[in-house]
C-alpha cells in the first residue's frame, strides 16, 4: 500500500515487505527523498529533511494505490520515483524477483525471474528473499538466498553480470539462506562471503562438497568491481554469519564495518586491510543486524537467542583504532 505522505510522516521512512502484501511510506518532500540501499542514505534508517508534521490525521494517512506482491523479508528501496524489492510469489515458488514499481501507480516496470530452491533450514524463518537491493548510479545490485549476486540496468532491468558466490568462489550458502545486503564504497560492491567450514554454524557444509576447492582462507569479505563484477579483493579469514556491513567515519577515515560469527571488525573498504578486532561471543550463535554507528566512537551490536548486546567503543592512538568494549548486558 502507499500513502499519501503530504499531510504527516514518521522522521525515518520505513519499508517492510509482509507475507502477503507490500506496504510502504514514501516520503514526499519537494526533494523526494531518496532511499538506496539498507538503511537508508545513510545507513542509520533517518533522512535529513524539514517541515514534517508530528502525527498522522484522525482517518489515516490518504491511501494511494495497494497491490499484492509475496513472500520475503527484503526491504524496499526508492529511487527518482521507482520502488525496488525482492520477494517470492508463494512459500513454494522456487524463484526469486527482483521487481521495479512505479511509486506513483504500484505498477510493474520490470521484473527478473532468479532460479533459486529453498532448503529445508530457510523454510524454518521463511524461504526468502531476505536481502535488501543497492541502488548505484545507473544499476541495481541484488543478492538471493542462494548466494548469487546480480548487477542490473536499473532502468530497463537487463542483467548486466552475475557471480554465483557458491559455483565461483566456493562460497556456502547459509543454513537459513543467505541474507547480508550489498554495499558499495566508491567503484566496489563489497559483501561477506565466507568458506567452506566444518567447525559449525550457518556456513558450515562439508568439506567434500566439489566446490570447496575453489575457496581460500582469505575470503571473510569479498569486493567486486561495480562495472565488470571482477573480484578486487577477498581478505581474512573470520566465520561470517546473516548481519550487512555497514561504512562509517572515524577521524576522517572510511571504515568498513561487520558484525561477524564471533567477532566485530574494521577493515579499509579500498582494499580489505584488517585496521582493527573486537571478540564479541566465545561460544556460536547468530549476529543477524547490523551495527549501529552513533558517530561519536560508539558502535552498538546484538544477537539473536538472548545473547545480549553490547556497546564498542572506538578511540585513536597514534594513528590506529583501538576498540574497547565499553559494556555488554544479557
Amino acid at each position: 500500500m502507499l500513502f499519501d505522505a503530504q499531510a504527516a510522516t514518521y522522521r525515518n521512512v520505513g519499508f517492510a515487505l509482509s507475507a502477503i502484501a507490500i506496504s510502504a511510506c514514501l516520503v514526499a518532500t519537494p526533494a523526494r527523498a531518496q532511499w538506496p540501499q539498507w538503511g537508508g542514505p545513510n545507513q542509520n534508517f533517518m533522512v535529513e529533511t524539514s517541515g514534517l508534521a508530528d502525527q498522522w490525521p484522525e482517518d489515516g494517512p490518504r491511501q494511494l494505490w495497494n497491490r499484492a506482491l509475496g513472500e520475503g523479508y527484503s526491504s524496499i528501496v526508492v529511487d527518482t520515483g521507482v520502488l525496488y524489492t525482492m520477494y517470492r510469489r508463494s512459500p513454494t515458488d522456487e524463484s526469486e524477483y527482483t521487481i521495479a514499481l512505479s511509486a506513483e501507480t504500484g505498477e510493474t516496470i520490470w521484473e527478473h525471474e532468479n532460479h533459486s530452491p529453498f532448503t529445508i533450514g530457510m523454510t524454518q524463518f521463511g524461504p526468502g528473499p531476505h536481502s535488501t537491493p543497492l541502488v548505484r548510479g545507473q544499476r541495481l545490485y541484488t543478492v538471493g538466498t542462494n548466494a548469487v549476486l546480480h548487477c542490473f540496468d536499473k532502468k530497463a532491468g537487463q542483467a548486466l553480470w552475475k557471480r554465483a558466490l557458491p559455483g565461483e568462489l566456493g562460497a556456502p550458502v547459509p543454513y537459513y539462506g543467505y541474507s547480508c545486503s550489498p554495499i558499495a564504497y566508491r567503484n566496489l560492491i563489497i559483501l561477506p562471503v565466507d568458506r567452506w567450514r566444518e567447525d559449525g554454524g550457518p556456513w558450515a557444509t562439508r568439506s567434500d562438497d566439489p566446490r570447496a576447492h575453489l575457496a581460500t582462507a582469505e575470503q571473510s569479505l569479498a569486493a567486486f568491481d561495480q562495472t565488470s563484477g571482477e573480484v578486487v579483493w577477498k581478505s581474512h579469514d573470520y566465520p561470517t554469519d546473516y548481519s550487512s556491513p555497514i561504512l562509517i567515519d572515524f577521524h576522517g577515515q572510511d571504515q568498513l564495518v561487520a558484525l561477524m560469527r564471533r567477532d566485530i571488525i574494521g577493515v579499509e573498504p579500498a582494499s580489505g586491510k584488517l585496521l582493527w578486532h573486537q571478540t564479541v561471543r566465545p561460544v556460536p550463535d547468530e549476529n543477524i543486524a547490523s551495527p549501529l554507528w552513533t558517530g561519536d566512537g560508539l558502535l552498538f551490536c546484538t544477537a539473536a537467542y538472548s545473547s545480549g548486546s553490547r556497546v564498542i567503543r572506538l578511540r585513536s592512538e597514534n594513528g590506529e583504532t583501538k576498540p574497547e568494549q565499553l559494556w555488554y548486558r544479557r
